[in-house]
């Protein structure tokens, strides 16, 4: 009987390797880059961002260092945070910003990567924690008549607004590693950049809220007498 339910649960772990797959991102519906205020830093850790030139410029928008990169071809970034297919050589997608836009987000949104005839990349995040949650925020201004982009399927425009647009996606990691597919309806297929935060776990959240709780209920009944 033990060697049954041993078999059994072999059998059970085994079925449930083979599930492993990786997570699924849930986005939330593109929206309009308005200013540096954009680049969402409302909670969570800086796990890493970078900027996709090839100029390789780093700047801050926001509270946030984008690492300047040029992806280019099957390699990773040099810290090893993000490795990237993206299908053949790649050349610069400069696009002229607005006058009067912040520095720090001129720098991130003006280069951009082109793909040549091949408008399409895969940019993997790695280093990640299994188990943790995350949020990843992808970024898409161009002026070339026309362009869109998609990530993992979801459509943002370009050239909407002013400063194009941007998408954020949340996900739990079921590895060390997580895939992100974009493609562009001409040239742009990787976008401006992108920035990857951890998200505090709920009872981190719970934690905060009860010691507020109790700090409110202490100056209540200070007050009262």
């Amino acid at each position: 009987m033990r060697k049954k339910i041993l078999s059994l649960a072999l059998l059970s772990l085994a079925a449930c390797s083979s599930g492993v797959s990786a997570a699924t991102i849930n986005y939330g519906s593109a929206f309009n880059i308005v200013d540096q205020n954009s680049v969402d830093t409302s909670f969570g850790t800086i796990e890493y961002a970078y900027n996709f030139s090839l100029e390789e410029t780093t700047t801050d928008v926001n509270g946030v260092t984008f690492t300047g990169i040029h992806l280019d071809g099957i390699n990773s970034s040099p810290d090893g945070n993000i490795s990237y297919i993206t299908g053949g050589s790649t050349s610069d997608a400069s696009a002229t910003i607005p006058g009067g836009t912040n520095a720090g987000l001129a720098t991130l949104l003006g280069g951009g990567t082109f793909t040549g005839g091949n408008a399409s990349a895969e940019i993997t995040l790695n280093n990640l924690t299994i188990g943790n949650k995350y949020q990843v925020q992808l970024f898409s201004f161009q002026t070339n008549s026309g362009e869109q982009f998609s990530v993992d399927g979801n459509l943002l425009d370009p050239q909407s607004g002013t400063l194009g647009q941007t998408i954020i996606g949340t996900f739990t990691a079921d590895a060390e590693t997580q895939t992100i597919n974009t493609s562009g309806s001409q040239q742009f297929a990787v976008g401006n950049g992108l920035v990857l935060v951890r998200v505090p776990e709920q009872s981190s959240f719970a934690v905060v809220a009860g010691l507020l709780t109790v700090s409110i209920v202490v100056f209540t009944r200070r007050r009262r007498s």
